[in-house]
Parts: structure tokens; C-alpha cells; sequence
């Protein structure tokens, strides 16, 4: 296995942890052709957002939510995938549980506008982790870090209280996975 390249990007508070090409070659191929069959139930609009307007909402699909759900059928691969990321960086990250799943499915110029994916984190414990699954422009803007363009095969991990958005991307498809983490990082 390559070894991967781990960036951190700085702010005041909190750090973004970007690693690149973090999955092994036929790991992220296998996700890559699971996500893309026009078998997986994509739910419209996609969940944060009542909005049908197809410039501001996207597609998802939730396969695993805590004590709610769980169905990784249409996308197996995403559990080994996440495993292999938690591996990968025992030293950084010390998972307590996986709190929520979900694919992102955004056609061009979707954007789900600025949100949290946890508004508030008393315990300081809940991190975001974000793949990026195929080859597309776009990325993440953060309020109070430098964006972050879509990579194949990127990882971001970051607080799941820092406000972000997803930039437009003018590719058909652009796939991103978002784990709801409660842990902590390591020093």
C-alpha cells in the first residue's frame, strides 16, 4: 500500500485533516462502480433540504444511521472503506462510534448551501469525515478555512460544527460520502 499524504490545513480553532489516494486502488474502484449503478435508491431532495429546486438540492442516500438504520446493500464497500480510513490513522483518530452514513449525489451546479452537520458539540467529540468518491471539480468551502477541492480518493476529517458548503461542480456526477464520527483526535 502507498503510504498517504496527510495535509493539515490551520485556523484559529480547529485543524482539517485532508488525506490523499487513502483507499487502496481496488477498495476505491469498488466504491467507485457500487455508487455509480443506477440501482442505489437516491432520495430527492436530499435530506437537510425541502427545496426541489434542482440548482439547490441534491441527491442522497442514507445507508446506515445509529440505532435507526442500517442497509449497505446497494454499497458494501463503504464499510471497508471507512475501516481501512480508521486504520490507516489509529495514530490521529480514536473512533467511540459511527453515528450516520450518507451519500451526496450532485449533479452541476447543485449546492446544498452552508450548513453544520452538528450545530453544537458540548462534548467536543463529533467529527465529519468526508470522501470524495470519483474524478470532479468542485470541493468544500469552509466559513473559517481555505476550500478544499474534490480529489478522487480524498479524505477531509473536521469538526461537525464548522460551516461549510459544497462548491459547485459543472461535472454530471460528483459522489461524496459524509460519516458522522463521535471520537477523538490524538495528539
Amino acid at each position: 500500500l502507498e503510504l498517504m499524504v496527510l495535509t493539515e490545513l490551520e485556523s484559529k480553532v480547529t485543524q482539517i485533516l485532508i488525506s490523499d489516494d487513502t483507499l487502496p486502488v481496488w477498495l476505491h474502484e469498488r466504491c467507485c462502480q457500487e455508487l455509480e449503478l443506477p440501482t442505489v435508491d437516491w432520495h430527492f431532495p436530499g435530506y437537510g433540504s425541502n427545496d426541489t429546486d434542482l440548482n439547490k438540492a441534491s441527491l442522497a442516500h442514507i445507508p446506515y444511521q445509529h440505532d435507526v438504520k442500517q442497509d449497505f446493500s446497494q454499497c458494501g464497500s463503504l464499510v471497508y472503506a471507512l475501516d481501512c480510513w480508521l486504520y490507516d490513522n489509529r495514530n490521529l483518530f480514536e473512533l467511540s462510534y459511527v453515528d450516520r452514513c450518507l451519500i451526496n449525489f450532485y449533479t452541476a451546479s447543485q449546492n446544498t448551501g452552508w450548513h453544520q452537520d452538528i450545530p453544537e458539540d458540548k462534548d467536543n467529540d463529533w467529527y465529519s469525515l468526508l470522501y470524495y468518491v470519483n474524478a470532479s471539480d468542485g470541493g468544500t468551502e469552509f466559513k473559517d478555512h481555505p476550500s478544499v477541492k474534490h480529489k478522487e480518493n480524498r479524505f477531509l476529517l473536521f469538526k461537525c460544527t464548522e460551516w461549510h458548503s459544497a462548491i459547485r461542480n459543472t461535472t454530471p456526477r460528483r459522489l461524496s460520502v459524509n460519516w458522522i464520527l463521535r471520537g477523538k483526535k490524538k495528539q
